[in-house]
């Protein structure tokens, strides 16, 4: 019995998991035991053959020119072999110099270095069909994502911080992503926080770890704010914004270091968060809270990571003061600053009481 091997392939997980696999295996080898071939291996995968350099058929190349005995390929039909060229070269190689054959059942051909040039001319018409197929389904795919943009349903994978709603087939935000994703922007707008402090924080607070080149990319997403771009044009989403539009130009900003001295607040409400900048670099020193009572103040790395001492809280606390300590303002400039803020603090009360926001 001359041996053989038997090649199956899908073009994605969900057939995998129906028949078609073991359909294919069955055909082939119901073919080799009628044709009294001795199996010696078996390949199969769930892998589109539009790009060339598949595991497993190059695992199966790879396999004939170790194995000299073995000189026979049996697969349903061509479309499951290869649909694009590089494959079929690969193949007809592979015939030419090991003269190795390949039997398609389905088409009732067998490919072999001693077949008539007919025969030939008819697999490669067969090859040629199975690559039209490809890119015909390639261009309709291409146009119902077009369609599906235009009316305002991103065609793509849902981004973190949404998920799929098999329902309706739209995209929604993810119940337990969306708020980790609403409080990154929230947190960076800040100013005090870098990419690395950013990912600490939201693991700790939401449990989600995120890779710090996929938090840059979540923070300079138009996605979260309603919009998203599609073959190089920008659409309005009908999915809902994790974001508000000023939120979302503070972090833009922060990122390119427009409004990196510009920062809020710290939520643990540090007392010198956002007074003093690196001396190295020029980015707001952010704080930490270390232990649950610990404060430590460092560079927030906003232009690159560098060399930087953490300073305790009660260092900057005693250094600070010995630089304001020989400070003195005469009595008259403290009545105006205490002037100043009562006049300010009466006019907050007076905007509050016609309704308008302090």
């Amino acid at each position: 019995m001359r041996k053989a091997v038997i090649y199956a392939r899908v073009s994605s997980k969900e057939q995998e998991q129906g028949f078609s696999i073991e359909a294919q295996l069955k055909v082939a080898r119901n073919y080799a035991r009628s044709h009294q071939f001795e199996i010696v291996q078996e390949f199969a995968q769930s892998e589109s053959a539009k790009a060339a350099g598949r595991k497993q058929f190059g695992a199966m190349l790879q396999f004939l020119k170790e194995n000299p005995d073995c000189r026979v390929i049996i697969v349903e039909k061509t479309d499951r072999l290869c649909r694009n060229m590089h494959d079929f070269v690969s193949v007809e190689d592979l015939v030419e110099e090991l003269e190795a054959e390949v039997h398609l059942i389905k088409e009732g051909q067998i490919i072999k270095k001693q077949a008539r040039s007919q025969d030939k001319l008819i697999q490669g018409i067969f090859a040629l069909l199975a690559r039209n197929y490809i890119l015909n389904m390639q261009e309709e795919i291409q146009k119902g994502q077009l369609v599906k943009a235009e009316k305002g349903q991103y065609p793509g994978r849902a981004p973190f911080g949404y998920t799929h709603d098999l329902a309706t087939r739209t995209i929604v935000a993810d119940p337990k992503r969306g708020p980790a994703a609403t409080l990154m922007f929230d947190l960076y707008a800040t100013g005090t926080y870098s990419i690395p402090s950013l990912r600490t924080v939201v693991r700790e607070t939401t449990g989600e770890v995120i890779s710090r080149s996929y938090c840059h990319k979540i923070l300079k997403s138009r996605f979260y704010i309603g919009l998203f771009s599609w073959r190089g044009t920008e659409y309005q989403g009908t999915h809902p914004a994790l974001v508000n539009h000023s939120t979302f130009q503070q972090v833009q900003d922060v990122l390119s270091g427009r409004n990196v001295n510009k920062c809020k607040p710290h939520k643990h409400g540090f007392p010198f968060s956002g007074l003093m900048v690196c001396i190295y670099c020029g980015c707001t020193v952010t704080a930490e809270r270390h232990k649950g009572k610990y404060d430590y103040y460092r560079c927030s790395f906003g232009r690159g990571r560098h060399e930087f001492t953490y300073m305790t809280g009660k260092y900057v606390s005693d250094t600070l003061a010995d630089v304001v300590k020989g400070i003195q303002i005469p009595q008259a400039v403290v009545q105006q600053i205490v002037d100043c803020i009562r006049t300010d603090y009466a006019g907050q009360r007076k905007s509050a009481g016609n309704g308008s926001a302090v």
